[in-house]
């Protein structure tokens, strides 16, 4: 005799590109964590979440979009995305609604849904840096959101001053990279060097760092004779993009760059989760942001935090250089690269320090999907 199985109906949004492996690994726990419902993942997301079985409503790109004025030519589509978004969760008569990362875009999608339906729970995974600047605004989230799940162990100590339920999960990074991570802190340098470029996935952040990336690769040919450079590709961008910029360097793409990751001495990198993927690779590095001038002018007044890169944050010290705005120049990041491409006291240094980044993130019991889809579960039965 077949039991039926009870459907359920769940929007998962997705707003930026470094959240899309995160709510793929999400669906696939959902699945296991409910085996007894017919689950229907409806909502934004890229290839990975797409593969687990997301039916996505438009493009991602249409909405990775960072930074105050960077933000202001793209706001028509976003405001018509997020009235689709919102239309389609009411017209769907989703069960749930889980938002990732983003938000920006998150919040106003999961205001427009609890305005109109107040039952629907709503549930954010990655909470944003309520702690590091506009502290206040956790008081507006308790309006729409019902829960919130917080990667680093402090967030959820700081969520418990207010009324908005919040779970640290841990991080979902280590989960993929548990066969990649180097048990030793140890890591010999090739004859012939790799260095690691990663300008960042957002086309803003492309649009500042490729041109300073471009000349830290001509200067860094000038200063080190035998060199290579390994340049990853984001999804959705075309090579020819980068040719304007980069001469000889070889493009890798998909899983294939964690292998090539794994083969460099070095990383410039732009601050982000990629910061964390490098850390994980034991990979030393350099950490690079460059944003428009008015919102960096800004965020430099309103945002109070000791560090940019996720390791950084992770550590609570500097383990790798963040070169931010004026200070991201060329040559300053031949400067601080140099170092680390030779067996140097910072080179070892910093391999130390990111196998105490590694060792720190890895004292979990269960798996940050497992933990994320547990909460969101609980929402549903």
């Amino acid at each position: 005799m077949t039991v039926s199985k009870t459907k359920k109906t769940i929007m998962v949004v997705c707003a930026e590109k470094s959240g899309d492996l995160l709510g793929a690994n999400l669906i696939e726990s959902l699945k296991k964590e409910m085996p007894n419902h017919e689950l229907e993942f409806i909502g934004v997301g890229g290839s990975a979440m797409v593969k687990s079985g997301l039916k996505t409503i438009f493009p991602m790109e249409d909405i990775a979009v960072m930074g105050l004025f960077e933000v202001i030519p793209h706001l028509k589509v976003i405001f018509k995305r997020i009235k689709q978004t919102v239309a389609t969760a009411l017209d769907k008569k989703v069960d749930m609604l889980v938002t990732i990362d983003g938000a920006e875009f998150a919040f106003k999608v999961a205001k427009g849904v609890k305005k109109a339906n107040k039952d629907i729970p709503v549930v954010h995974y990655v909470s944003p840096q309520v702690w590091a600047w506009r502290q206040n605004r956790v008081y507006k989230m308790e309006k729409f959101l019902d829960h919130v799940l917080a990667l680093f162990p402090f967030e959820e100590k700081f969520y418990k001053k207010t009324n908005l339920k919040c779970t640290y999960v841990g991080h979902p990074i280590i989960e993929r990279f548990t066969d990649m991570m180097p048990k030793s802190s140890k890591k010999s340098l090739n004859k012939t060097l790799k260095v690691a470029i990663l300008p960042g996935s957002r086309k803003n952040e492309l649009a500042h760092l490729l041109p300073v990336l471009g000349q830290t690769v001509v200067m860094l040919k000038q200063r080190f004779k035998d060199i290579k450079f390994i340049l990853p590709v984001a999804e959705g961008f075309d090579k020819k993009n980068f040719d304007r910029y980069f001469s000889q360097c070889e493009y890798v793409e998909g899983d294939e760059k964690f292998k090539k990751l794994q083969q460099c001495d070095a990383a410039i990198t732009c601050s982000g989760t990629a910061n964390l993927e490098l850390a994980m690779l034991g990979l030393p590095m350099v950490v690079c942001y460059k944003m428009n001038n008015l919102t960096y002018q800004i965020a430099k007044r309103v945002v109070k935090v000791k560090h940019i890169s996720p390791v950084n944050i992770v550590a609570d010290k500097k383990v790798a250089k963040e070169l931010i705005q004026e200070e991201c120049t060329a040559k300053a990041l031949t400067r601080h690269v140099s170092p680390l491409l030779k067996e140097t006291k910072q080179r070892h240094k910093m391999l130390e320090e990111l196998k105490l980044v590694r060792d720190k993130m890895s004292i979990v019991e269960e798996s940050a999907s497992d933990k994320a889809a547990k909460v969101v579960a609980s929402y549903l039965k």
